[in-house]
């Protein structure tokens, strides 16, 4: 199982989106080695996931910027530091 399956649950029931099972969590961006800190997932409870995709809000941690990107682009750019 990747590391990204076993931070993420998939929540069958409600709309097929995966759920946070743990947040505060650190990820390295595979191109730059960059470290950064997942504050949040959002829109995980809406429905039209074409007009409220889920969304990553995360931070530089060196510089405290804030970030946001779409869920499935997330997942293919980071990977867990654990």
């Amino acid at each position: 199982m990747m590391i990204m399956e076993k931070l993420f649950k998939v929540n069958k029931a409600e709309n097929d989106l995966p759920t946070p099972s743990v947040v505060h969590k650190f990820f390295k961006h595979v191109k730059t080695g960059n470290v950064y800190e997942m504050l949040m997932i959002t829109n995980t409870t809406c429905k039209d996931t074409t007009k409220f995709p889920q969304t990553v809000v995360y931070k530089d941690v060196e510089t405290d910027k804030l970030y946001s990107r779409p869920f499935d682009k997330f997942v293919s750019k980071f990977e867990a530091v654990i």
